[in-house]
């Protein structure tokens, strides 16, 4: 089972789009590319899908010209690629999207070009924060903290006061998160004043503020993290506080949490040290993935073989025996996504597997995947 992280996420539901069924990966540069031309235009949004997966310059252009496609969702999609793809040549024809006309284009066009415009984009970025739609608004927000600019910490500060009279929730969550981005500790605490009595009451601004803490390298609200890990009871914000203990390293922290009375304690603790390196986190990940409870097992197992630990493969075979479906569906999403095979629901056959590739499987770090000499 897989957790949903990253507060952007939120900004991007209303930019999400279907995709074609077709599978585009075995096809050519060239054959894909020459799908953006093609009357679906299903098909031409996952063709720019696949060519912002594959990376590199292969389609630029055309991606480029694709972003005056007729329809929204396409212009959108290519929006998304060109972020991928990170050029920053992308950055003027980016600029000018910002006043297309459909607000989920503007969504997928600011936040790429946060992501590639570096500060040259800050003045684009500035005129949207005030757009009518707040998931733009949002976007915009969080694209001047991707910029990286410590000259847009002002603006993404404003974009905050200016919600704070009845503004929209999101909007001021992207701001403590690009505010701990742009200016460190002091951008935090100069966002989370403005965030003032509203964190008690509102859990998507203090996931924000668990997840800014960690990218703020913020040590001095390491016990605020602890204690909505503990107690919080929302598991946006306990998730998020694991996450934020993760990026300040503390491990000894998060191992603590193992033996919690609460399983989704546990699980978001497990989830967290995944991130933390060395071997006293691999260590607790061993442990984890012998608790009571299989839904951690498996996200701790997942953690062993995200860091190349190949022993974590049985015991999420073994749950693919389980009955709840979410269990024994992220078992088999878990071994199709590390082993880059897919043997179904059948513990057999993973296990003659393992058994037969034990001892010749290496992990490639690059693509996330075990491979074996044979």
């Amino acid at each position: 089972m897989r957790r949903l992280v990253g507060l952007h996420l939120l900004v991007l539901l209303a930019c999400q789009s279907p995709s074609d069924p077709e599978p585009l990966t075995d096809r050519p540069d060239r054959e894909v590319i020459g799908l953006l031309g093609h009357g679906n235009p299903a098909v031409r949004m996952e063709a720019a899908a696949e060519l912002g997966r594959r990376g590199g310059e292969g389609g630029f252009e055309s991606l480029l010209g694709l972003l005056a496609d007729p329809e929204p969702a396409v212009r959108a999609q290519a929006a998304e690629a060109l972020r991928r793809i990170g050029d920053p040549r992308a950055a003027p024809a980016l600029a000018a999207g910002l006043s297309d006309l459909d607000p989920t284009v503007r969504c997928r066009v600011a936040l790429a070009l946060g992501s590639l415009g570096g500060a040259a984009a800050v003045p684009a970025l500035v005129a949207v924060t005030t757009d009518p739609e707040p998931a733009v608004r949002a976007a915009a927000v969080r694209g001047l903290g991707e910029t990286g600019a410590p000259g847009a910490l002002g603006a993404v500060l404003a974009a905050q006061r200016a919600e704070s009279a009845g503004g929209d929730d999101p909007v001021a969550a992207c701001a403590i998160v690009a505010a701990a981005r742009l200016g460190g500790v002091a951008g935090l605490s100069e966002s989370l004043a403005l965030a003032g009595g509203r964190l008690p009451e509102n859990w998507l601004l203090r996931a924000a503020a668990a997840r800014a803490v960690g990218l703020a390298g913020d040590r001095g609200r390491t016990g605020l993290l602890v204690e909505w890990l503990d107690r919080d009871e929302d598991p946006r914000v306990y998730q998020s506080a694991a996450s934020g203990l993760a990026m300040l390293g503390e491990r000894g922290k998060l191992s603590a949490v193992l033996d919690h009375p609460a399983a989704a304690r546990r699980r978001a603790a497990a989830a967290a040290l995944a991130a933390v390196p060395g071997e006293e986190a691999a260590a607790d990940l061993r442990r984890a993935a012998r608790d009571p409870d299989p839904a951690v097992v498996l996200e701790a197992a997942a953690g062993l073989l995200s860091r190349g630990d190949a022993e974590a493969f049985p015991p999420v075979i073994a749950l693919l025996a389980a009955e709840e479906p979410g269990l024994w569906l992220g078992a088999l999403d878990t071994l199709v996504r590390f082993s880059g095979l897919d043997f179904g629901r059948d513990p057999a056959r993973w296990s003659a597997w393992f058994a037969g590739r034990r001892a010749e499987l290496s992990f490639d770090v690059a693509a996330g995947v075990f491979r074996s000499a044979g």
